[in-house]
């Protein structure tokens, strides 16, 4: 069995207002980092200890919150990935926490190369090439069919 451990940091990054930064976040797995970006938040230099933003700024208890938000989303992205026992790497992770992940079935993404390769001038596939493809796309479909799997995702 693989053991999976995901760390989160936050850091600062110089902002152009004198005094202050913007909190970055980034997540890393055995050695492979993603950069997730900016939190949004802007905090006075000297209230970052490296993991929360001290009582010293009056909405400190809101933007921790926010942080920890944050990590728990991330934590909760991972957590869905292993249980449904996937690859997991932080470019991944980074995709579904920004929202760019797109579930494409495999009959779509041959449909699309279908269409794709018909239009494309520069190939100038002839009527029979474009045939052969028809008829492994008809194979591939009565395969799926027979193992239930039309909804396999690339």
């Amino acid at each position: 069995m693989n053991l999976y451990r995901m760390e989160i940091s936050f850091w600062k990054h110089k902002s152009k207002q004198a005094g202050k930064a913007q909190l970055y976040c980034r997540i890393t797995m055995d050695g492979e980092r993603a950069e997730i970006g900016s939190t949004g938040l802007t905090i006075y230099t000297d209230h970052w200890d490296g993991e929360r933003i001290s009582d010293h700024d009056p909405e400190a208890f809101f933007k921790n919150e926010q942080l920890d938000i944050m990590r728990n989303q991330l934590r909760a992205i991972f957590n869905d990935f292993f249980r449904k026992k996937e690859k997991i790497t932080p470019a991944k992770i980074k995709r579904a926490y920004l929202g760019q992940t797109v579930n494409i079935t495999l009959l779509s993404a041959f449909a699309m190369y279908l269409k794709d390769s018909a239009g494309d001038e520069e190939r100038n596939l002839k009527e029979a090439s474009l045939e052969v493809y028809d008829n492994v796309r008809k194979k591939l479909t009565t395969f799926l069919i027979e193992e239930k799997a039309l909804d396999l995702l690339v």
